[in-house]
């Protein structure tokens, strides 16, 4: 907290302590002269920001000056602000739907109890098959015959052409089969 009182307090009277700091700049250069110092100070500049340096919260006064610096820019040109600020907002949404869309599929666990006792078997049907997986004989045999498996389920998905009224839709379904096990509300 004293840190912060130290910062704000300099932030308001930075203007009286470089007056201050350049009066004592002035007295040694005097002082320099007067003994015939041919020397000099050297580069004052570089003093100063020691000086400032010296109990300066940096990390807050150089925020404070690209802030600053920030809103001078963004105001002489008002149209880059809008682009610019458009692109963050973009990037910054972008990146909220990514972590949802991750946090949702990856690291959320599965609705499942013991989720990683889960196993996914498949068969692909000939193509001109119509039988569904629900009731091929192999799935009705892995089902019956089953001794590993607490439980089987099956799905099918399939792809349907729907006509009425208006232009046709192409609907994607799904079916599967009733397991107690697996699909308990």
């Amino acid at each position: 907290m004293r840190h912060v009182r130290k910062f704000v307090w300099k932030l308001l009277r930075r203007r009286r302590l470089t007056a201050d700091l350049e009066r004592e700049l002035a007295f040694h250069r005097e002082m320099t002269a007067g003994q015939g110092n041919p020397i000099g100070l050297g580069n004052t500049s570089l003093l100063k920001e020691w000086v400032f340096d010296i109990g300066r919260f940096n990390l807050m006064e150089n925020l404070w000056r690209d802030a600053t610096l920030a809103a001078r820019r963004l105001r002489h040109s008002p149209a880059y602000s809008i682009a610019a600020l458009g692109c963050l907002a973009l990037a910054m949404g972008i990146a909220t739907a990514m972590f949802t869309l991750l946090n949702a599929v990856i690291l959320r666990p599965l609705p499942y109890t013991d989720p990683q006792r889960l196993v996914w078997l498949t068969e692909v049907l000939k193509a001109n098959s119509t039988d569904e997986i629900t009731i091929t004989p192999d799935f009705l045999d892995w089902r019956r015959f089953n001794h590993t498996f607490q439980a089987l389920a099956g799905i099918n998905e399939d792809t349907h052409i729907v006509t009425g009224l208006g232009r046709p839709l192409e609907v994607h379904s799904a079916r599967a089969s009733a397991s107690h096990c697996l699909f308990s509300a």
